[in-house]
């Protein structure tokens, strides 16, 4: 479908088009090197790294947040993280922009157990091997719920090093992720409970290679004689949170940009030609550039009319990308409900809430709960409303854990799916689509660059985006004579 303003201006809610829009004659006659469009961290650190050489830069945004999956609320002096929280110990991109920026980096506080309620069974963790709630099979039966997926992963990954993951020799491992579970052996029952607990939209909608090259990722970093990669070299010994919440780093380095962030500017339009591109805004204001780096979900950019139309492999990308939907509800523990039922404090079950984490604070003890929906179950809660949804996942809590009533107030909550800007918390490759364009997903379409951590190739997390904008950048550097 073509998008102008009017079809533009119709599918995005006016709360989002409120805020003070910079007026169109402002914008009208500049004239930049590159637009950035979306000011996550791989916008961020593309237009770091420009200005950096000497290139002249405007980035984008189409909310008035800046930071994109990195998102803190703030309620009664407690910051309750919606999406990325950890700097992995070999993250030397974040930590360097870190230190640039003067941005502090905190130790974690860690995480309660889980305790479970399966099959109408509610049990502490250390019960979990002989419980009758516990369907599982063999091997499967000493691992709690939580880690059965990194462990199947451990142990049929198939991957000989990460960076396979696109190699011809391994799409044939480019198949429902469900299905290759099936074929290493899993029972049904552990295939059910991975689905509960895996970090996507469905497991049958997700590619086995995919979700080998992510978590045999998480498996092997910081192990000792584990499998290494050479991209995490920097980076200390720990693993680190941003101190002040984490969207305090995008914040810090918008702000340390020449050209800033102009948010509430939507882009509806990008055109262009052999001399140049035109970026064109949902308020009318045109920014004339020699480049564009897209750094935003596929689902944001599919909404953008490009001209010259992307073709093949690259409007398949873009066009047919899936993104896990995510809500997550946060509550302030006012009691130790725990120590009345003898369990841990967090929670998995197989009820539509899924999993409850239990955060400590600075007194080492549980202060605040973030209930994680991921996937189809997510978007059904959505669809409830926010006063319903957060109705029905209390009633839940209460039914499934009694000692919770009168333990718990609500907080807050956020629903990535529900972001019309996004739709979903993480790009996903489906079966067959590593095949069709894994291999050339971040590769540039004629002055269009891409960046996003659905262009990243093996860094996971806030490493990954920053990674992607840092090549996006210098693609653009190198055509420019800069780099």
């Amino acid at each position: 479908m073509s998008i102008n303003r009017r079809t533009f201006l119709a599918a995005v809610p006016a709360s989002l088009l409120a805020a003070p829009a910079i007026s169109a004659a402002s914008l009208v006659r500049e004239k930049v090197d590159v637009v950035v469009i979306g000011a996550g961290l791989a916008g961020l650190n593309a237009a770091v790294n420009l200005e950096d050489l000497g290139a002249s830069v405007m980035v984008l945004e189409a909310q008035s947040h800046i930071g994109g999956r990195l998102r803190t609320l703030r309620r009664n002096n407690r910051s309750y993280e919606c999406g990325a929280t950890t700097i992995g110990p070999e993250y030397g991109r974040i930590r360097a922009l870190a230190d640039r920026f003067n941005v502090p980096l905190v130790a974690p506080h860690r995480r309660g157990g889980m305790a479970f309620h399966i099959n109408g069974v509610f049990g502490a963790a250390k019960d979990w091997t002989n419980s009758r709630a516990n369907r599982t099979t063999g091997w499967e039966r000493d691992v709690l719920p939580v880690q059965l997926e990194q462990n199947a992963i451990n142990r049929f990954g198939k991957l000989p090093i990460l960076d396979a993951w696109r190699d011809k020799s391994e799409l044939k491992w480019d198949i429902p992720l469900d299905r290759f579970y099936r074929d290493c052996g899993l029972s049904d029952e552990a295939i059910r409970l991975i689905e509960i607990t895996s970090n996507v939209e469905t497991l049958a909608s997700t590619s086995a290679l995919f979700q080998m090259k992510e978590l045999q990722s998480l498996g092997s970093w910081g192990a000792a004689g584990g499998q290494k990669n050479s991209v995490y070299e920097a980076g200390g010994a720990d693993f680190h949170y941003i101190g002040g919440g984490s969207d305090r780093l995008p914040q810090a380095i918008a702000a340390g940009l020449k050209g800033g962030v102009r948010t509430n500017a939507p882009v509806v339009a990008v055109d262009m030609t052999q001399q140049g591109c035109t970026v064109t805004c949902v308020d009318g204001s045109i920014i004339r550039c020699q480049y564009v780096i897209s750094a935003v979900p596929f689902t944001a950019l599919s909404k953008i009319k490009i001209t010259p139309t992307p073709t093949g492999p690259r409007a398949e990308s873009i066009n047919n990308s899936e993104y896990m939907g995510t809500t997550n509800f946060f509550f302030e523990v006012t009691r130790p409900y725990w120590e009345e039922d003898k369990a841990d404090p967090g929670l998995i079950t197989d009820s539509p809430i899924e999993r409850v984490f239990a955060n400590k604070g600075d007194s080492g003890e549980v202060e605040w709960l973030n209930v994680w929906v991921n996937g189809k179950t997510a978007r059904a809660i959505d669809q409830m409303g926010l006063q319903s949804g957060v109705s029905f996942v209390m009633s839940e809590l209460f039914r499934l854990r009694p000692s919770m009533q009168g333990a718990i107030s609500f907080a807050g909550m956020h629903s990535w799916g529900a972001n019309p800007y996004v739709t979903g918390n993480k790009h996903l490759f489906k079966p067959g689509q590593v095949s069709e364009f894994g291999s050339t997903i971040s590769e540039p379409w004629l002055r269009m660059h891409f960046a996003g951590e659905h262009t990243r190739d093996v860094e996971p997390g806030m490493e990954a985006a920053a990674a992607t904008g840092e090549r996006a950048a210098f693609e653009i550097l190198e055509k420019m004579g800069k780099a």
